[in-house]
């Protein structure tokens, strides 16, 4: 069980929870827990599941052979020959016997007529699987996650392997809102993933990508926008980001280290929408060498964060306010 994500919205708590039962196979249950904030009336409701609907040609139809793009591939099986009869070669090949040289005499086999047995689908050599990663909240009180969608069969005449990834939406009921399909993204020059994932107040979902480069890329319900390259001085933020944190208005607040200097930390905003940055911040130290993991954007300040009481002076210095104190336990009035 994992809580990848939550917010603090209207006076409610929501929280997202990931179950993963390795006796029931080898997808998630995603379940959304609210409740208000002092920790009564709660509930919790399952999360629609997508379903996945391959095409003919992704499982390993004729057009399938030609190569099928979109994250698929498809394999032919090790076979031997018999006379004129093509049969599976083994799965394990005996030492000394190479799967490819197995024959049957004629002698043996002589007029014996070839009788061919129906196989039905081997259900237990195809393996299925969703999986759900960098999730967000929208103002628009839904909810968003990247999925990712692999499906592998060993027991056809061909081996196949899809894999595709997703933009998923679900309503607060936990219906399911909508889906949509994006590209996995790399190519055989660069490597890029997910890195974060904002929403604006239109509902759009930003999909903030780093690895080799720096993109940008927007989706909603019906399209997905071509990546666009950040520009230089961005992408360089990103790729020597510690934190990235969304507000509640899709903009992120991000901390990022001195690619000269890593014991010094900088904080700024980025409106993924226009692709703007604010003016950076330099702060008193950095979060992850303190050790500040769990931090989350507020309602009404920027950064809600839980650190020692030697740092609140710091802090306050380049505009904190209000501290989560051990010592606020016993001499709150004193701070």
């Amino acid at each position: 069980i994992s809580f990848p994500a939550s917010v603090y919205r209207d006076g409610m708590i929501y929280m997202v929870m990931q179950v993963y039962d390795w006796s029931a196979g080898s997808n998630e249950q995603l379940q959304l827990i609210s409740m208000k904030q002092d920790g009564s009336d709660v509930k919790v409701i399952d999360l629609e599941q997508p379903k996945t609907e391959l095409t003919p040609e992704e499982l390993g139809g004729e057009s399938a052979q030609e190569g099928m793009g979109g994250g698929a591939t498809v394999l032919p099986m090790p076979r031997a020959e018999v006379n004129d009869v093509m049969i599976p070669a083994p799965a394990v090949e005996v030492e000394d016997v190479p799967a490819t040289d197995v024959v049957i005499d004629d002698a043996v086999v002589g007029d014996m007529p070839v009788v061919e047995i129906p196989v039905e689908d081997d259900f237990s050599n195809i393996w299925e699987s969703s999986s759900y990663r960098t999730y967000a909240f929208g103002a628009d009180g839904k909810l968003y996650a990247n999925r990712q969608y692999y499906y592998e069969n060993y027991g056809g005449e061909t081996y196949v392997s899809v894999e595709k990834q997703y933009i998923t939406c679900w309503n607060t009921d936990g219906t399911l809102a909508w889906e949509t399909e994006v590209d996995n993204f790399n190519t055989e020059e660069e490597w890029v993933y997910i890195s974060h994932m904002s929403v604006d107040t239109a509902g759009k979902v930003n999909l903030l990508l780093t690895g080799d480069n720096a993109y940008n890329v927007q989706v909603d319900a019906t399209s997905v926008s071509e990546k666009k390259p950040l520009a230089e001085d961005i992408a360089n933020l990103f790729m020597n980001y510690g934190s990235i944190v969304s507000k509640p208005d899709g903009t992120l607040l991000v901390t990022y280290y001195d690619e000269n200097d890593w014991s010094k930390m900088y904080i700024t905003t980025y409106n993924p929408s226009n692709g703007t940055v604010g003016e950076a911040k330099t702060m008193p130290t950095s979060f992850s060498a303190a050790g500040y993991y769990m931090i989350h954007g507020g309602q009404v300040s920027d950064l809600i964060y839980s650190g020692d009481d030697g740092l609140v002076l710091p802090f306050m210095s380049v505009g904190a306010r209000g501290v989560i104190s051990v010592l606020g336990n016993i001499g709150g009035q004193m701070l």
